[in-house]
């Protein structure tokens, strides 16, 4: 028993909790990999216009690549009195990816919502939606969002009426770490590793797409474009380094998209095709083209 509960202790939720701050978690410098965000995040500081680290992790981070900070503020190559246009985020607030699936509802992962009072989705245009947690799974980590004005949300994404199998092809779209990358959405790929996830779980799948705090509550698509899973977590690398010896890699897990389906009918039966893109098979690049104006960024505070 003491054993099982370890293993499930090396699974790591992806996203980008401000207050506690697990996903900063582990320290990269312990196994002496090359430097990275992970190494060099200290503290979040809120200026009220936009994500700024703390002075430690611009002076082992960034100086050298034409990045300084001066009086609280960052200046840029090129651009001393610019700064790019970014949310304002502080301690006590998460952050994940979240999407349309129907009129007026958006999905994204429990663990970024619960507990929380106020709850804004950004639009990859900047606009902000404020929402309402509709119905929420903790079990399997799935929450359904309500908004006011559904005219507000971008086109809902289509779901798989199949299932995906080993080996399958597969992407997301979402907005990992946008305080450090920015907060366009960013697209990986790889592919359904095990219809299984952590110690056999039959509810959620293996996969090889990279996965990084942010992405939490983002959807796991097909080369049809269609909603396969939702993107929740990752092994914690070093702890099973510490553990084992041994590094694992792109060891990441998506529920499957059945149980967001069995959540939606049990509260209520909703209307898939209303203001759906189109279910339609074509490269990574078409694709993504299609998609990524329906992602968006979820903040919950």
């Amino acid at each position: 028993m003491k054993k099982w509960i370890g293993f499930l202790l090396l699974l790591t939720l992806l996203s980008c909790a401000y207050q506690e701050r697990n996903w900063y978690k582990p320290n990269m410098t312990e196994v002496e990999l090359k430097r990275d965000s992970y190494q060099c995040e200290k503290e979040t500081i809120n200026t009220g216009y936009s994500w700024v680290r703390s002075d430690a992790f611009y002076r082992r981070c960034m100086e050298g690549k034409g990045y300084k900070v001066v009086k609280n503020k960052t200046e840029y190559p090129g651009q001393p009195n610019q700064l790019p246009d970014k949310p304002s985020i502080g301690k006590g607030t998460s952050l994940g990816t979240c999407w349309p699936i129907t009129l007026g509802y958006v999905v994204t992962s429990q663990h970024i919502v619960e507990g929380r009072e106020k709850i804004t989705l950004i639009r990859p245009d900047g606009k902000t939606i404020l929402a309402t947690v509709f119905v929420g799974d903790k079990v399997n980590d799935i929450a359904l969002l309500k908004v006011a004005n559904p005219n507000e949300l971008p086109s809902a994404l289509p779901i798989a009426v199949s299932k995906p199998g080993i080996g399958a092809k597969v992407f997301t779209i979402g907005y990992p770490h946008p305080d450090i990358l920015g907060t366009k959405p960013k697209v990986t790929d790889g592919l359904i590793s095990s219809v299984s996830g952590f110690q056999d779980d039959p509810r959620t799948y293996q996969i090889t797409v990279p996965l990084q705090a942010g992405n939490s509550g983002g959807p796991l698509i097909n080369l049809n474009g269609e909603v396969v899973g939702i993107v929740t977590s990752k092994i914690d690398a070093v702890k099973v380094f510490r553990w084992t010896g041994d590094l694992p890699q792109n060891v990441n897990y998506a529920v499957k998209i059945s149980y967001l389906k069995a959540l939606i009918d049990s509260v209520q039966p909703l209307n898939y095709s209303i203001n759906e893109l189109p279910k339609e098979a074509g490269d990574l690049e078409k694709l993504s083209k299609r998609l990524q104006d329906s992602m968006m960024i979820v903040l919950a505070e």
